[in-house]
């Protein structure tokens, strides 16, 4: 078993532990975890303020804060 805590916005943190392998996508998917912190499935798995690949192997201890995706659309509607 691994532990591993997972962050969303202010103050919102959690730390579940999991049998090994699991990812960093299977964690953001996990509707168990996006009940508990209240997001959902528009996100980004960040760790060491890098964002991560959902293929990223976690291991013990691992600290995950997860981000929403900005919006796309609003970038080029603004001419980025």
């Amino acid at each position: 078993m691994i532990s591993i805590t997972i962050k969303y916005g202010t103050g919102n943190t959690l730390t579940r532990s999991f049998a090994t392998p699991i990812t960093v996508g299977e964690l953001r998917k996990d509707k168990s975890i996006q009940a508990a912190l209240g997001f959902g499935e528009n996100t980004v798995g960040w760790m060491n303020s890098v964002e991560q690949p959902d293929s990223i192997n976690l291991a013990d201890g691992d600290v995950v804060s997860i981000h929403d995706k900005a919006c796309s659309k609003a970038g080029r509607n603004a001419g980025i």
